[in-house]
């Protein structure tokens, strides 16, 4: 991957890293991660679009200019690129969220849980224990969170993108590298 390729796909993962931490704080600012939470919930499913549509434009647009070779593994290491700075611009933001600017974050998550089973008419104890696991879940979060988080935002979910993207966005000539294309004209 050249230099070129490089930068655009680390200006993307600045995007939208800073993307997802203006969408957390807009989620805090109109409480849609409280007071209407079940609302915001819904709301989630646009964040999961982010990286779809923004790897496919990248993808989309190096393919066009003609400047990228759309193989399999190009595609990957673009996606883990912005996938990677993403990361590493949001799980910072995530900690100072979760740790001051909104500390109170999981007792709302209990909540909405607790009035889900309820309305559902679970039985009492399992009601608790839901609960329960919940919050030794949330205090218990292991060494291996940080790596687990990277491995599935940085890596795995750009890389299943990247795939995904062949379905959609293809050279002029196919599957055909753009550089044996070029030579041929």
């Amino acid at each position: 991957m050249n230099n070129r390729i490089s930068l655009i796909a680390c200006k993307w993962g600045v995007y939208m890293g800073l993307s997802f931490c203006l969408y957390t704080l807009m989620m805090w600012l109109t409480h849609l991660d409280s007071t209407w939470y079940r609302f915001g919930r819904f709301l989630d499913i646009a964040i999961i679009l982010l990286p779809i549509l923004l790897i496919f434009y990248v993808l989309k647009y190096l393919i066009r200019n003609e400047t990228f070779s759309a193989s399999i593994p190009n595609r990957m290491l673009v996606s883990i690129v912005i996938g990677t700075v993403s990361y590493l611009i949001y799980d910072p933001f995530l900690w100072l969220y979760h740790h001051i600017i909104n500390p109170d974050w999981f007792s709302y998550v209990i909540q909405f849980t607790e009035q889900q089973l309820r309305e559902a008419h679970t039985d009492e104890s399992l009601v608790k224990t839901r609960i329960e696991g919940l919050r030794l879940a949330n205090l218990g979060s292991d060494r291996f969170y940080r790596l687990g988080t990277f491995m599935a935002s940085g890596i795995i979910l750009p890389m299943l993108i990247s795939l995904l993207s062949l379905i959609f966005i293809r050279n002029k000539a196919g599957l055909v590298n753009s550089q044996t294309t070029r030579k041929e004209k």
